[in-house]
């Protein structure tokens, strides 16, 4: 019983979280960063301007550690995709590479100008 207890003790020092716990948190944390990414997006679709994927990502990801530049990424890009589609995409032909951070990240879409 004391063993148990210590255990529960430790526990608690370090603040471990059970992974049920963590991933809750993590989901909880990726809604709102979603939900505040989709209302700054929409400021594209409102005034009609063309969203660049590439120069937005690599904005969003500058304020971002690295180990989180893939969530982001895709929380970016999951939200734009929402808001348009690119007139270029039905030519047929394929968007430029562009870097998105410093570490060799990239990305590859047209401009979203279609919304």
């Amino acid at each position: 019983m004391r063993d148990e207890e210590m255990a529960l003790r430790d526990d608690e020092v370090t603040g471990e979280l059970p992974p049920d716990l963590e991933y809750e948190e993590f989901n909880e944390i990726r809604e709102q960063l979603a939900a505040i990414i989709e209302e700054q997006l929409a400021i594209y679709k409102t005034r009609q301007t063309p969203l660049d994927l590439g120069l937005v990502v690599r904005e969003y990801l500058a304020q971002y550690p690295r180990a989180r530049h893939f969530d982001v990424a895709r929380i970016v890009i999951d939200q734009a995709v929402r808001l348009g589609v690119a007139q270029a995409d039905f030519t047929g032909l394929p968007a430029k590479w562009q870097p998105i951070n410093d570490y060799g990240a990239k990305v590859q879409a047209h401009v979203i100008d279609k919304y």
